[in-house]
């Protein structure tokens, strides 16, 4: 039975309940903030393109830190 007439999709926890009733299973790759922060802490996943973060300077000098 699928939830659509039960939960508000317009809540991000309607949006939530009803994802789940569907069968959709949040996983690490739909947090971007999460993966960054494990990406600073040396813990990288797999599927995932990492890129260091770029410093310009006043006369155009990139720095990469």
């Amino acid at each position: 039975m699928k939830a659509k007439h039960k939960y508000n999709t317009n809540t991000q926890e309607g949006a939530r309940r009803l994802a789940q009733s569907i069968g959709y299973k949040f996983s690490i790759y739909d947090m971007p903030h999460m993966i960054s922060l494990c990406a600073r802490a040396g813990i990288k996943f797999d599927g995932i393109e990492y890129t260091e973060p770029k410093k310009e300077l006043d006369n155009n000098t990139t720095i990469v830190l």
